[in-house]
């Protein structure tokens, strides 16, 4: 679209956009990951994550998961095991 000088045309534009949470975890030895998708973030999808990722796991087999402190990477728990 041209426009003539010295004036602006008017374009529509996108205003509203459709968002993704994605809480996911590697295993860097092997390359198996775990994602979970999500509409939101809060403590109660962080837990069914880590309840996700639990059942993934060999009991004997030693995890780390590394967070920041979000809000909602705490868990209802309080250090229980899920």
């Amino acid at each position: 679209m041209w426009a003539k000088n010295a004036t602006r045309p008017t374009v529509i534009k996108q205003t509203a956009y459709v968002g993704l949470y994605l809480y996911a975890a590697v295993e860097p030895s092997t390359g198996h990951s775990l994602a979970l998708h999500a509409a939101d973030v809060c403590t109660e999808t962080m837990d069914e994550f880590l309840r996700m990722l639990s059942d993934g796991l060999v009991k004997q087999d030693p995890a780390i998961l590394i967070t920041d402190q979000a809000i909602w990477h705490r868990s209802n728990h309080d250090g229980k095991v899920l």
